[in-house]
């Protein structure tokens, strides 16, 4: 049970980390986003 308990708590974790490269990725496309608008702005 200790195991596992412990096991668990890492797959927390590996939940948590695959969010934030989520967020990320959510980012990165954003940036993308706003160089393709900078042509437009200059």
């Amino acid at each position: 049970m200790n195991d596992f308990g412990r096991n668990m708590l890492k797959m927390n974790d590996f939940g948590r980390n695959m969010l934030k490269m989520n967020d990320f990725g959510r980012n990165m496309r954003k940036m993308n986003d706003f160089g393709r608008n900078m042509p437009e702005i200059a």
